[in-house]
């Protein structure tokens, strides 16, 4: 199924320093949280997957404004007309390890969603 996304950012290629947040972050023995900060005007964005040996994964994009959070929950390969689910979940381990890697500032534990 191709969809033309509904938010690029940024809207052109550039460095990602200045514009994101990261943080892959240990919640215990067997359990992490990954979280990838963007603003867009007033709107706040954390693309967030958290994994833990005993729980079922939880994935999705928290949006917020003016301290208004919606949380926009995904589900592993759900095609969805619900209203705050998701159409396709695809937030891809790989890519929060190459995101690691390029050096972004880090969200403060007390920050994190999960």
């Amino acid at each position: 199924m191709n969809q033309t996304p509904e938010l690029v950012y940024p809207a052109s290629p550039r460095n990602p320093r200045g514009l994101f947040e990261f943080s892959n972050t240990g919640m215990g023995a067997k359990a992490s949280v990954r979280n990838l900060r963007f603003h867009i005007g007033r709107y706040t964005y954390i693309v967030f997957r958290s994994t833990a040996v005993h729980d079922p994964e939880t994935a999705g994009v928290e949006v917020s404004r003016d301290g208004k959070q919606t949380l926009i929950e995904c589900k592993a390969n759900v095609y969805s007309d619900t209203p705050g689910v998701a159409s396709v979940y695809h937030v891809d381990e790989q890519h929060f390890y190459e995101i690691q890697n390029i050096d972004l500032p880090e969200i403060a534990r007390d920050e994190l969603v999960y």
